[in-house]
């Protein structure tokens, strides 16, 4: 979650720390990780594609890519960033360990005041992930996308695991994300 909110919710960079964390206990012989930094949409020049942990120093190059994520931006829009990350572990070839997508964010879809279309609005429909191109969201279809991408992430077999950092338990994701 790179958006403006974290300002508050995370002063301190702690979803950065945890990624990185994460990133540092994987298993050198057989994990694969990619993080999909989003704001309003995924953060493309940002993102990390799916890498072999294979070494330290690529473990070392990823962890500083985390740190390097840049500056926080408007508006929330976290199914996008959901519907990429299936995108990413259909498209990953080699299926023997478990995928699951690991969330943070400390709310819920916000895109009030928005003036900027989502250049690439992925939905998940029929049973396959279509790009309907550039598309201006408001936060009801925001939330549509959240349902889409969490239906295909159920019916792919990726668990959604998430991380709530917020200090107002009434924006907690849960309902949008169970």
């Amino acid at each position: 979650d790179m958006t403006n909110s974290m300002k508050v919710n995370d002063k301190s960079n702690y979803r950065l720390d945890a990624a990185a964390m994460l990133v540092s206990m994987l298993d050198m012989n057989s994990s694969r990780v990619a993080v999909i930094p989003y704001a309003r949409q995924p953060i493309e020049e940002k993102i990390i594609p799916l890498t072999a942990v294979a070494d330290k120093n690529t473990r070392d190059m990823l962890i500083q890519k985390i740190y390097d994520m840049g500056e926080l931006q408007a508006h929330t829009n976290y199914g996008t960033a959901l519907m990429y990350a299936n995108q990413m572990l259909l498209e990953r070839g080699e299926t023997s360990n478990q995928a699951m997508i690991l969330f943070v964010t400390d709310g819920r879809n916000d895109l009030s005041g928005a003036t900027d279309p989502v250049t690439h609005s992925l939905r998940w429909r029929n049973g396959q992930i279509e790009d309907d191109g550039s598309v201006m969201y408001d936060d009801q279809l925001a939330n549509t996308v959240t349902r889409e991408a969490v239906d295909c992430a159920s019916e792919s077999g990726f668990p959604i695991y998430v991380i709530a950092m917020t200090t107002d338990p009434s924006r907690a994701p849960a309902g949008s994300l169970s």
